[in-house]
């Protein structure tokens, strides 16, 4: 047992960085794709969305990374409209008693234009592990932009831990130090295409493609591919007035299938 937990934890160091582009299903299902898209949970990666969504709103997202009950993401999103503006709350979880780690983010949304917005998230991100390894918590920053060329495309960019902050005082290791650029393509009424690049320090460049079609007014289909790690997505959606129910999972072809679901509530749905 205690084997295999040392193997639990070693793939944890390694991988769990890959997972810094988001949780939840939508995300998931469409490539890992984050900053585009007008839901509480991308929002929650890519601030600058916020003041897209002009109400209140609130989600909760679950994703268990290679079905293995050690290795589980939990996320809880809120925004909320502040004079013209937007504020949001979110708190991650990642892991399980031999390592934990716990993040809490406040962010703040403004626009500077009807074409651009920008926003700034403060996270406090902390590791605890086991084996009387310790604990250590550390703050750092994000930055998104969103920019509306038109209502055919937008463009998304987003920099996270820009303070360069370690997971470890005793570490050589960083929170995920990551810069994505995003394109959102509005196809037609029924179909979006996302595409995004992203750069994570002393990881490979991640290509991330989503494409999602409602093919009907309670349903909406998803599929993607993201090349880091190299994986194939797919999920669907359920609009149900104004709560959304998402569902999704990513394959990889070494350690299998990640399934995720997701539940949002948005007055403007």
């Amino acid at each position: 047992m205690r084997s295999f937990c040392t193997f639990i934890i070693a793939l944890i160091i390694i991988h769990s960085n890959l997972f810094s582009q988001g949780i939840g299903a939508r995300n998931i299902a469409l490539g890992s794709t984050q900053l585009t898209q007008n839901d509480i949970l991308s929002a929650s990666q890519n601030i600058a969305k916020l003041n897209l969504m002009p109400s209140f709103a609130f989600g909760i997202a679950s994703l268990n990374q290679y079905t293995l009950k050690e290795v589980q993401h939990s996320l809880i999103a809120m925004s909320l409209p502040l004079f013209k503006n937007t504020i949001a709350f979110d708190l991650y979880t990642f892991g399980f008693s031999l390592y934990r780690e716990i993040r809490v983010g406040l962010a703040y949304s403004m626009n500077f234009s009807p074409q651009l917005s920008l926003g700034i998230k403060l996270n406090y991100h902390q590791l605890i592990v086991g084996e009387n390894l310790g604990t250590s918590g550390s703050f750092y920053p994000d930055i998104g932009s969103n920019y509306r060329f038109n209502d055919k495309i937008e463009l998304g960019v987003l920099f996270k831990n820009i303070t360069l902050s370690k997971k470890h005082n005793e570490w050589e290791q960083f929170w995920p130090i990551t810069s994505i650029v995003g394109i959102k393509i509005n196809v037609n009424k029924r179909v979006q295409m996302y595409l995004e690049n992203a750069i994570e320090l002393e990881q490979a460049l991640s290509f991330r493609y989503g494409v999602e079609y409602q093919i009907h007014s309670l349903l909406i289909l998803r599929t993607g591919i993201n090349s880091h790690p190299a994986s194939f997505t797919f999920g669907f959606g359920l609009l149900l007035k104004k709560f959304k129910i998402d569902f999704a999972t990513s394959y990889q072809s070494t350690f299998g299938f990640s399934p995720a679901i997701s539940l949002s509530y948005d007055k403007n749905l």
